[in-house]
């Protein structure tokens, strides 16, 4: 009895010629590979925003004093309707009988309350008027503030994801057509 032949393995730098036939993504893993992909750019764009909404720091150093200002101490606490109730605590500081809440014109000097620098004259000295309550306008939006980040990254968030969903209908669209 002679021994079995044996097959022959083809030598290792042969090229091999079978290629695997792609597997279709299910609807479910497209949703998934969908998800990472809106994930991942999500990601950069927080930390791009993050890197551009801190200012550099400048190293310590000598400042320039460009004023001196002397304050003195008021020797008595500021009661402007005389009732003897100092401003801080009084619920009318003018006396006109309308509680401040309500009042224009807190302190009965004639300037509206948003439009006067210390509008209860508390300290006696005027400062920077009040904030306006409102809503935010598009100048305000165009600031270099946190609000502004959010609404232009979700801007931009929507707009990838609409040329995403996009360029996936389109390809869809053509697959079908190739295949009727």
């Amino acid at each position: 009895m002679s021994p079995k032949a044996r097959k022959k393995n083809p030598p290792a730098s042969q090229p091999s010629t079978y290629i695997e036939p792609k597997r279709k993504l299910t609807s479910r893993e497209k949703t998934i590979k969908t998800g990472a992909i809106l994930i991942v750019v999500a990601l950069v764009m927080s930390l791009l925003a993050g890197a551009l909404s801190f200012a550099p720091t400048t190293p310590a150093g000598a400042v320039e004093i460009k004023s001196v200002q002397i304050m003195q101490e008021t020797p008595k606490l500021i009661d402007t309707d005389g009732d003897g109730i100092p401003n801080n605590e009084d619920p009318d500081i003018d006396g006109d009988g309308i509680v401040n809440g309500l009042d224009e014109d807190i302190d009965g000097d004639g300037a509206a309350n948003l439009s006067d620098g210390d509008p209860a004259e508390t300290n006696g000295f005027d400062g920077p008027n009040p904030i306006k309550p409102g809503p935010e306008t598009l100048p305000d939006l165009t600031q270099n503030t946190p609000t502004t980040w959010a609404f232009f990254g979700l801007l931009a968030m929507a707009a990838f994801a609409t040329g995403f969903i996009v360029k996936r209908l389109i390809n869809r669209a053509k697959r079908a057509q190739k295949n009727t």
